[in-house]
């Protein structure tokens, strides 16, 4: 395939050079476009795993634990359940099924 036309053809020559792609990867966050060592080293990582190494990151990052939510009440979850457009529905249906006295439809309804 062609490759795209540059306005420039200096801009283009830098773009296409791999000495200037690979200058600039680590600058704009393109660490995709490195090996994975050099992704490894860019970040910081060391290929040995030690007790201070993982004290150090646990005091820098905080430990590797989501915070507990809270629970819902049995009440709240019985009532959200009943609390939609349908049942609204249903519910104006009952009502005006009593008032007219159709007790079939009332309950079938129900």
């Amino acid at each position: 395939p062609p490759l795209p036309t540059y306005p420039c053809p200096v801009a283009r020559a830098s773009l296409l050079s791999s000495s200037f792609v690979r200058s600039n990867k680590m600058a704009d966050g393109k660490y995709h476009l490195m090996s994975p060592d050099e992704a490894y080293a860019a970040v910081g990582g060391s290929l040995q795993s030690s007790e201070q190494w993982v004290t150090q990151q646990r005091e820098k990052y905080g430990s590797n634990k989501l915070a507990e939510a809270e629970g819902r009440s049995l009440l709240a979850v019985v009532i959200s359940n009943f609390v939609n457009p349908i049942t609204a529905i249903l519910g104006a249906v009952l009502v005006l099924a009593c008032i007219l006295e159709e007790w079939i439809e009332a309950i079938v309804v129900v």
